[in-house]
């Protein structure tokens, strides 16, 4: 006996009727693109009921039921911004050391004006809703910032105190590539939400 898709029935009709929700789902499911019963977590039904993985972005399941899109965009604008002034305070550094000594007291001064940002990042990521990696990174870079502090201060020894330079190196690379990882997710969750 042949069943509509959606139902089951009892009997020896029941395993076609279980065939039939799993290859051709109800028509409500493909209209909403939704999963219909019977499919696993972080899983979707496309149009012909095949299960696909929902698509993830950096680690981030895109359009997280609780996730803000609003929280991901300032995420992505404050850490190109504390990228930028990274970039500005090896630059200082440089002048520094090759022109005039006196940029060293910009030097000095300028991490003030951007050396919470990260915490700030990681409080967005938190209360946002931002899940997977994005989430954690911006705590990573607080440590490297202190190991930053102990280092000018050599409160580590001399020896430790030379990885300065190299540590500034990676807070560069790392809050670049989460910048770029941010704003991709930005831009494909927005495309997404567009379409819906």
């Amino acid at each position: 006996m042949r069943g509509r898709p959606g139902h089951l029935h009892g009997g020896s009709g029941s395993r076609l009727g279980i065939a039939v929700v799993a290859r051709n789902p109800h028509p409500f499911f493909r209209e909403q693109n939704m999963p219909c019963s019977g499919s696993a977590a972080g899983y979707r039904r496309d149009s012909q009921g095949t299960e696909t993985r929902k698509p993830k972005l950096g680690g981030v399941t895109v359009l997280e039921k609780n996730a803000s899109y609003g929280a991901l965009l300032a995420y992505a604008i404050l850490t190109w911004i504390f990228a930028a002034c990274v970039a500005a305070q090896i630059a200082l550094a440089g002048l520094a050391t090759f022109t005039d000594s006196a940029y060293w007291r910009s030097h000095v001064q300028f991490v003030h004006l951007f050396e919470y940002l990260p915490l700030l990042t990681g409080i967005i990521a938190l209360f946002g809703k931002i899940r997977g990696k994005l989430r954690w990174w911006p705590f990573g870079m607080l440590i490297l910032i202190a190991l930053q502090y102990a280092t000018a201060e050599m409160a580590l020894g001399r020896t430790v105190a030379a990885l300065h330079p190299v540590i500034a190196a990676l807070l560069f690379l790392i809050s670049t590539n989460i910048a770029v990882k941010s704003t991709n997710d930005v831009r494909k969750n927005g495309s997404i939400q567009t379409r819906n």
